[in-house]
């Protein structure tokens, strides 16, 4: 097998600096060498190859035999690593080599050069890594994986009949572990990463609805505190260690307790309060998240309820307003702003300059309390180098440093934060940087009942089979008071399948980017199903790569029997 893993070695170490290979890898998300990991015990094998060939070589090297070890040095400098701790690290590392290599040209003794990235990978584990906080702590692992987190989830998703999501929530430490973490099997959560990625619900988070983004990694989309958010994505239960305004303790457990709101939407429900996405596109902030609480957005005209918005309110955006009764409090809250010490104000913007972060207490009174404090501005940093983060209570926004792989270009920080008792904590971070075209409001979020400016669209849930809702299949039964639209929060894609009664109906594009489909008056069995890209051909694929394994693991056995079949007739002779 030497020859076929000395040739399988060779390929991997030429493809890795093929950047086409690696992105395909990453399923064309982005370039990463991480996924080369599984393929390195090829790599030593290719590394204890060339080290047998250099020990049996050794009187016979020649200037040629130090490329490997100058060519290194080449790259560093190609890639302007010099002035950073890697760059330096890497440099030492890469000039010991060069001199362990010398030592062998000269000495002949191999020894040397094996002892040389021994030592660097012991003062690379003893040092350098844990000064890069990379490295998770024991306790906070134990804490964020315990079972009885999962169990006490499991008893609540027995006694629900309808479809909800169920999410952790915590501080930006806790949130990010729980990006795509399902503690049971029947959690569903709205988090996303790229092990998930889906494009379009990104583009919704981002640019729709603008949702905060706490990440220097623009594909980590956490949990959100957002209350509105959490409304219309259907999150009824939250696990949390602390109180979570606007819900309420369903059960509580040695880390922490369940908690649920009566308030949010299902998953999937059928509504005739529909109007065309056109209407949403003109709506400005906080407007553009608040109107998703009052109505469907469908692609298709729906004159009767515009007619009625326009006879009634005028437009849209001032329905939305009086519902919510929103007030804008950007002058009380940026006066509050620009009164510390380290906040001077220039014209309309903001200029910020601190070594730490500072805290900032938003006092809006006693009208405030249990209302929801909406904040945008956007930001400039001086030195784009350099991460800029700035929180409201738990909500966070983090714009990352240009030079980052995963540059988030957050630059419209946009917060969303339940006031439980009239105050808000505004944390600016560390760094030199700009505030400005500042925005923010007060409003009231729509209790579900038939009051003044509109209600809520959810008109009828779906009551879920949990028998029959496995897999990639939800299925469950929809009774329409009058004919409609089924609206979900399930992110659209062409491969999903909605029956209806056993029919098969055509699927539409709801709130912009989620599944839906028309729906008449009545009860409705309904049956959502997906059929997975590629499924088939990932099967075919997987089969043919085992037999062709199979081959090469036989190869050598049939290869002896043709040998002693042919050497038979010369043993006769």
């Amino acid at each position: 097998y030497k020859k076929t893993f000395t040739g399988l070695g060779k390929n991997d170490g030429i493809d890795s600096f093929i950047p086409l290979w690696t992105s395909i890898l990453n399923g064309g998300l982005y370039l990463r060498d991480k996924v080369w990991i599984p393929l390195l015990p090829l790599l030593c094998f290719l590394v204890a190859v060339y080290l047998d060939h250099l020990d049996k070589e050794k009187e016979n090297l020649t200037c040629w035999s130090f490329l490997p070890y100058i060519f290194p040095l080449f790259l560093i400098g190609l890639q302007g690593e010099g002035v950073t701790a890697k760059g330096i690290y890497l440099l030492v590392d890469s000039m010991s080599m060069l001199l362990a290599f010398s030592y062998l040209y000269r000495r002949k003794k191999i020894g040397m050069l094996l002892l040389s990235p021994l030592l660097f990978l012991v003062v690379y584990q003893a040092y350098i890594h844990p000064s890069l906080n990379r490295a998770t702590e024991k306790s906070f692992y134990k804490e964020m994986t315990k079972a009885d987190t999962g169990k006490q989830m499991e008893k609540i998703y027995e006694k629900e009949t309808g479809f909800y999501r169920m999410e952790c929530l915590g501080n930006k430490a806790e949130n990010g572990a729980n990006i795509n973490r399902i503690r049971g099997k029947d959690q569903y959560v709205s988090s996303i990463y790229s092990s998930s990625y889906h494009q379009v619900y990104h583009e919704f988070r981002k640019n729709i609805f603008r949702l905060e983004e706490p990440f220097r990694n623009y594909l980590m989309e956490s949990p959100s505190p957002n209350p509105v958010f959490q409304r219309f994505m259907g999150i009824k239960y939250l696990f949390s260690k602390r109180s979570v305004p606007g819900y309420t303790l369903k059960k509580k457990g040695k880390e922490g307790g369940i908690y649920a709101s009566r308030q949010v939407f299902p998953v999937i429900y059928g509504t005739d309060q529909v109007l065309h996405v056109k209407n949403h596109q003109d709506l400005s902030f906080p407007c553009n998240q608040l109107a998703f609480l009052f109505y469907g957005f469908v692609h298709e005209e729906t004159e009767k309820t515009a007619d009625e918005i326009t006879q009634k309110y005028g437009t849209l955006e001032k329905q939305i307003k009086k519902a919510a009764k929103e007030k804008e409090v950007t002058e009380q809250v940026f006066s509050q702003i620009a009164r510390n010490s380290v906040v001077k104000k220039a014209n309309d913007s903001y200029r910020i300059q601190t070594a730490d972060t500072k805290t900032i207490l938003l006092e809006l009174g006693k009208t405030a309390r249990d209302k929801v404090l909406f904040l945008q501005m956007e930001i400039e940093n001086d030195h784009p180098q350099k991460d800029v983060s700035v929180f409201l209570d738990d909500a966070g926004n983090t714009l990352t440093a240009k030079n980052h792989f995963y540059y988030n270009d957050n630059r419209r920080f946009t917060f969303a934060v339940p006031l439980k008792d009239g105050k808000a904590k505004l944390r600016l971070g560390k760094g030199s940087y700009r505030l400005s075209r500042g925005k923010a409001y007060l409003a009231e979020l729509p209790s579900g009942k038939k009051q003044e400016g509109g209600t809520t669209p959810v008109q009828n849930v779906l009551q879920l089979d949990k028998e029959k809702t496995r897999g990639n299949q939800i299925m469950g039964t929809l009774s329409m008071d009058t004919a409609g639209y089924m609206l979900t929060t399930i992110p659209y894609e062409t491969n999903f399948s909605v029956y209806i009664d056993g029919e098969k109906v055509k699927t539409e594009k709801v709130n912009m980017v989620f599944l839906g489909a028309k729906l008449t008056k009545g009860e409705h069995k309904v049956k959502i199903l997906y059929h997975a890209p590629g499924m088939m051909a990932g099967r075919i694929c997987s089969t043919l790569g085992c037999l062709l394994f199979l081959c090469c693991l036989l190869r050598p056995y049939g290869q002896k029997r043709i040998n002693r079949r042919n050497s038979f007739p010369n043993m006769l002779y």
